[in-house]
C-alpha cells in the first residue's frame, strides 16, 4: 500500500496592479506594513523595505522604497530580488541629499543578483566607513542609474564608493555628485562592469584624500567620464587601469582626475 500525502501549496507572490512605494522612517517599526508615511505605517531599516519588495512579482509595475529625513546606520543587502517590473527606486531627499544620511560602516548598498528591471538609487548622503565598503555596489548583471547623491566617504582598503564587478553590471550617474570626505576610491570598474557619468559636475569639498587611487579601471572594467567636470581638488594617486580595464576621459589629459600624485597604467590597461 502507498501512503499518499497531500501536496504542500507553493508560497505565492503579491502581484502589484499598480505602482506600490513603502516607507521607511527613523521612527517606525519593521512590524508595521510599510505602506503610510507614519511611524505605525512605515518600516524602520530599509532591508525590512527590500525584503518586502524581494517577496513580489512586480508584473509591469514600479516598486518604490522612500526614506523619510534622519540618519539610518544599515544598508540594504539585496541577494534576493522580485520578479517582473518597469523600475525600482530607492529615495532620500532629492533637492537635500544631505537630509537622508545612511551613515553604515560597511557598504551602503549591495546589489548581489540579476536585477529583473533597471533600479534608481537617488537623493541620499552616504558615510561607509568599513574596510572595502562602497556607496553602490552592483555585483550583477542590470543597471542602476544613480544621482544627486553625496559622498562623505570613510573608506580604507580597496573599493570605489561607486562600484561594479560582473559582466553586464552597469551603474550611470545622472544626477550631481558631491564629495565632502575622503575614501579608498571613488569610482572602480572590474570584471567587465561599467560605471558611466553622462555629463555631471562632480563638487569636491574640502580637499578629499584618495586612500587607494581616484578612478579604477581593471580586469576589464570601463569607466566612463566624458563630459564630466570636476570641481574642487583632492589629495592621493589620480588612476590605476590594467589588465584590460580603461578610463575614458574623452581626452581630459593625464590630470583630468582630481589628485596629487600621478595615475598609472599598466599595459594591456588603457587611459585615454
Amino acid at each position: 500500500m502507498t501512503e499518499s500525502y497531500p501536496a504542500v501549496p507553493r508560497r505565492q507572490r503579491d502581484v502589484l496592479t499598480a505602482n506600490r512605494t513603502y516607507y521607511v522612517r527613523t521612527d517606525g517599526s519593521d512590524s508595521n506594513t510599510g505602506l503610510a508615511d507614519t511611524s505605525g505605517g512605515a518600516f524602520l531599516t530599509g532591508q525590512k523595505a527590500w525584503d518586502t519588495v524581494a517577496a513580489l512579482d512586480l508584473s509591469i509595475y514600479t516598486a518604490t522604497i522612500k526614506y523619510a529625513s534622519g540618519t539610518y546606520t544599515g544598508g540594504i543587502n539585496m541577494a534576493a530580488m522580485p520578479v517582473g517590473g518597469s523600475s525600482i527606486i530607492i529615495e532620500g531627499d532629492t533637492t537635500t541629499p544631505a537630509n537622508v544620511h545612511l551613515n553604515c560602516t560597511a557598504t551602503c548598498f549591495t546589489v548581489s543578483s540579476a536585477l529583473p528591471c533597471p533600479m534608481i538609487i537617488r537623493g541620499f548622503k552616504f558615510t561607509f566607513a568599513g574596510s572595502s565598503a562602497s556607496a553602490i555596489y552592483l555585483n550583477a548583471s542590470g543597471k542602476i542609474t544613480t544621482g544627486p547623491i553625496e559622498l562623505a566617504g570613510g573608506s580604507t582598503g580597496y573599493a570605489g564608493a561607486i562600484k561594479t564587478a560582473a559582466g553586464g553590471a552597469n551603474i550611470e550617474v545622472f544626477g550631481a555628485i558631491a564629495i565632502t570626505g575622503g575614501m579608498s576610491c571613488f569610482a572602480q570598474a572590474g570584471f567587465g562592469g561599467v560605471v558611466q557619468f553622462a555629463g555631471i559636475t562632480v563638487t569636491l569639498t574640502g580637499t578629499p584624500a584618495w586612500g587607494w587611487v581616484g578612478v579604477n579601471g581593471d580586469a576589464f572594467g570601463y569607466v566612463a567620464l566624458a563630459g564630466v567636470t570636476f570641481s574642487g581638488s583632492a589629495t592621493g594617486m589620480r588612476y590605476a587601469c590594467g589588465l584590460n580595464g580603461g578610463i575614458n576621459t574623452g581626452g581630459g589629459g593625464a590630470s583630468f582626475i582630481p589628485g596629487n600624485s600621478a595615475g598609472s597604467v599598466t599595459s594591456p590597461g588603457w587611459y585615454v
